[in-house]
């Protein structure tokens, strides 16, 4: 890299840096079924990173899901990458710009017949078949954005899943998932359109992640009309309406 590279940031020049990690993430779209199960479920909101109210006839049930465990805090979302830190000399502005230009060449896609199941030992809102697209799509993102960043150790997410559980083994999974049935009416119907990505961050080790920006998925797709409805609006502070775009 070197300083007439458009996509390296002021960082190396004594900028400071708000956040400490971030990830991308595919967020439900605030106010609908799966969105507002997510909050009471996990307890947080994935866009503010805020505290919300959780029933407490769930407790035992969530602790047996390890609900109140998920890494820092991140309430529902379906991770695109993993954790990562800005290179040296790239700059979070550098980032958003690589994110924008991914977003804009990438059509939205739906979640083909979501169901909720168990997966790799835990319990996973996802495509009733792997989404070859979907999972495309995390390939590219990461490769895209591997120059930029330093990816945390571990395996890449693979497959387009939304874990509404940690990693609690078969059993466990199973009986939570018998369990959670009655309150799951609704999160699959109808199937929601991935109009989106949005960069996730966290501050600091052991503070809460919050969304700070969402990236319209806006290549040629034949669900190019219903992406407003779908994004519903933009922006971490949830006050532009889509359609203003």
């Amino acid at each position: 890299m070197n300083d007439s590279d458009p996509k390296v940031g002021i960082g190396r020049m004594g900028m400071e840096r708000e956040y400490e990690r971030f990830s991308v993430a595919w967020i439900p779209v605030p106010g609908t079924a799966l969105a507002d199960f997510g909050k009471a479920w996990t307890g947080w909101c994935s866009v503010s990173g805020q505290r919300t109210p959780a029933s407490k006839d769930w407790e035992p049930l969530k602790e047996a899901a390890r609900v109140g465990r998920f890494p820092g805090q991140r309430g529902l979302h379906a991770p695109l990458t993993r954790p990562f830190a800005l290179s040296d000399e790239v700059s979070r502005w550098a980032l958003e710009a690589v994110l924008e230009e991914f977003a804009s060449g990438r059509p939205s896609e739906y979640v083909s017949n979501p169901v909720v199941r168990v997966d790799n030992e835990r319990v996973v809102f996802a495509p009733e078949r792997r989404s070859d697209r979907l999972n495309v799509m995390m390939t590219d993102l990461q490769e895209e954005l591997r120059p930029f960043v330093k990816f945390e150790s571990g395996p890449m997410p693979l497959d387009f899943v939304l874990p509404l559980t940690g990693m609690i083994g078969p059993r466990v999974s199973d009986s939570v998932l018998m369990e959670l049935a009655p309150f799951l009416d609704g999160i699959t119907d109808p199937k929601p359109l991935i109009a989106s990505l949005s960069l996730i961050g966290q501050p600091c080790e052991g503070q809460a992640w919050r969304m700070l920006d969402r990236y319209v998925l806006s290549g040629q797709s034949d669900n190019a009309r219903e992406v407003p409805a779908a994004m519903t609006c933009i922006g971490p502070d949830l006050l532009a309406p889509a359609m203003s775009m």
